[in-house]
């Protein structure tokens, strides 16, 4: 039997081919993993005598092929979670953004290589972190930072190189207590115990000597100092040896303390460390100046000694180390504090917005409105807003709590011609050329101003000026004085007006002048003279041995006498001997 064979060629999406067999011989529906999107037809193929479907294209999936070997690829919706990309292969699952990558979208964009100067060891970031102090990365999608050479230094985070530490600003001596054996340390060492610093900036600690030292031997009949005090504290305590099996031990500073020393008398000074953990780690606990990355699930975004938070409810952070926490993607969820990552809605509910602490039901998505100021609303899926208590507000819409306000119902409105910005005791009087003619306002307006051949009421504190046309109307020759209302002053020599009114003198026109002010009318300009630009007080003179017409707008109207000779408008020579000329021209 003869197979007959067709191929559809679809726009963006996949080829395929369809294998149809001879009579009595059909392909079986293939009902397809899902995978493909855009919303096109694939048909069945004979792959080695069995019927398969097509595979759709990435972040697709396909309707089920049905009797007519026919299935069809649709889109997927929404997109992968921070951290996540749409997988190869076709279908709506999403894999992990791989280690040196991370993608921070809610979307279906490609997982990105980290920037040079960052790094991300784990699979599923959201984010890339910068390179420590004393590290770098020169090049993209690094999964760990290179310590800098001998000599050279990195002194601040996210560093693509280092640099001769004769250039570096910011490294500080170690303390009393620690050393730093090596260039490029972002943190000091703890002397061992029996060991000390005698002065800050140490590259190695030396032996205390004597029977000071950790675990030093105590003989039968020999007494270590008694144990005072647990040591620690603020600034510093001494705490004295105690004995531990036969020997002297000193005993471990607090959280964030160091030993300062340990000398001959047995005693050791607990020295508070200085400065404070970096973003994202809080103190060690059990002593020493060391910091601790917070967990996943925590969060600190100061650089100080406080200890890090669990990340609130609607939140989430992957991630050890991290100064903030995530807001939950639209469709997932957290309902409690601490967590790590969010939950997806279950099936037949949905979160519409970020940061959502629980999923509502989806015939609810189009019907929810923000609250208006004045009201809240502390929870999903609430019908109505509650109003704020007696003395807390929502400035805003969309607020989730009020907030307090004690003044709220204290204050008084500002009397009209009086303001206050807010946060006074007591209203403003409104300046001279402002005014505000309502109550309870938070700044004066400027005065009107009136239009020309206008003239204004008194603008006072409490009310705006009102302009009205002027009673009477300027003579011919006169205009409106711009600075003084309803008064008139003269047009200016070159310009004319011929009516009454209260409109502006006009320009003379070519050909015209007027060497007076406040003048009706332009004057021509007589024979032998012209004016060849607009608003001239005086014509200009044709050339020696020249003449023009009267009301000449151009220099070329002036043409040389008769016996004279020379282009319209330039100089006119005489004619030479033997030469005559009887026409002007």
């Amino acid at each position: 039997m003869h197979a007959k064979t067709r191929c559809l060629l679809m726009l963006a999406l996949l080829a395929a081919c369809t294998s149809v067999r001879g009579e009595g011989e059909a392909c079986d529906p293939f009902a397809s993993s899902p995978g493909g999107g855009g919303g096109g037809a694939s048909t069945f193929r004979r792959t080695g005598g069995v019927c398969s479907c097509p595979r759709c294209l990435r972040w697709q999936f396909a309707s089920p092929c049905d009797s007519s070997h026919t299935s069809l690829c649709f889109g997927c919706p929404g997109g992968c979670a921070p951290g996540s990309t749409p997988a190869t292969g076709g279908g709506c699952q999403c894999s992990l953004c791989a280690a040196g990558k991370s993608k921070s979208t809610d979307t279906s964009a490609y997982c990105t290589s980290c920037p040079a100067g960052t790094k991300q060891p784990d699979a599923g970031a959201a984010t890339c972190d910068n390179c420590a102090v004393g590290k770098y990365s020169d090049s993209v999608g690094r999964l760990v930072c290179t310590d800098c050479e001998f000599g050279t230094n990195s002194p601040i985070p996210g560093m693509t190189k280092c640099i001769a530490n004769g250039r570096g600003s910011t490294c500080v001596d170690c303390l009393v207590g620690k050393y730093s054996d090596s260039v490029g340390h972002a943190v000091c060492t703890d002397c061992a115990y029996g060991t000390h610093t005698s002065s800050p900036g140490m590259a190695a600690c030396t032996s205390l000597g004597g029977d000071g030292g950790e675990g030093g031997e105590g003989e039968e009949g020999d007494a270590c100092d008694p144990f005072a005090s647990s040591p620690g504290g603020g600034g510093g305590g001494a705490s004295t040896f105690r004995r531990t099996g036969g020997s002297c031990s000193c005993p471990s500073c607090l959280r964030w303390h160091f030993d300062s020393r340990c000398d001959s008398s047995h005693t050791s000074v607990c020295t508070q460390c200085g400065g404070g953990c970096a973003p994202g780690s809080t103190p060690a606990t059990g002593g020493g100046c060391q910091c601790s990355l917070c967990a996943a699930g925590k969060s600190k975004s100061t650089g100080n000694l406080e200890d890090c938070t669990p990340c609130p409810a609607g939140t989430n952070q992957p991630n050890a180390g991290a100064a903030i926490c995530f807001n939950c993607g639209v469709g997932k969820y957290s309902d409690s504090v601490g967590r790590s990552v969010c939950t997806d809605c279950k099936e037949g509910t949905h979160a519409a917005t970020r940061g959502m602490t629980a999923c509502i039901s989806n015939d609810r998505v189009s019907t929810c409105v923000n609250c208006p100021v004045g009201k809240y609303s502390d929870s999903v899926g609430r019908q109505v807003c509650t109003d704020c208590a007696e003395g807390t507000i929502a400035p805003i819409p969309r607020m989730i709590a009020c907030i307090p306000n004690a003044r709220v119902s204290t204050c008084d409105n500002c009397a009209r011609g009086t303001y206050s910005a807010g946060g006074a005791e007591s209203c403003t009087p409104c300046i001279d050329g402002t005014h505000q003619a309502s109550a309870g306002m938070a700044k004066c307006d400027s005065c009107s101003t009136c239009n020309v051949w206008e003239f204004a009421s008194p603008c006072t504190s409490d009310a705006d000026s009102t302009c009205a046309a002027c009673p009477n109307t300027c003579a011919p020759g006169q205009f409106p004085d711009p600075s003084e209302p309803c008064a008139c002053i003269p047009c200016e020599s070159g310009t004319s007006k011929p009516a009454n009114g209260s409109q502006s003198c006009t320009p003379c026109i070519e050909g015209t002048h007027q060497a007076s002010a406040g003048m009706a009318e332009c004057d021509d300009c007589v024979a032998g003279t012209y004016s060849d630009v607009a608003g001239l007080p005086e014509c200009r003179n044709c050339s020696l041995h020249s003449d023009s017409l009267q009301k000449s707008n151009n220099r070329k109207d002036c043409i040389c006498n008769a016996g004279f000779t020379g282009l319209p408008g330039d100089a006119c020579m005489q004619c030479i001997a033997g030469k005559y000329k009887t026409d002007a021209g």
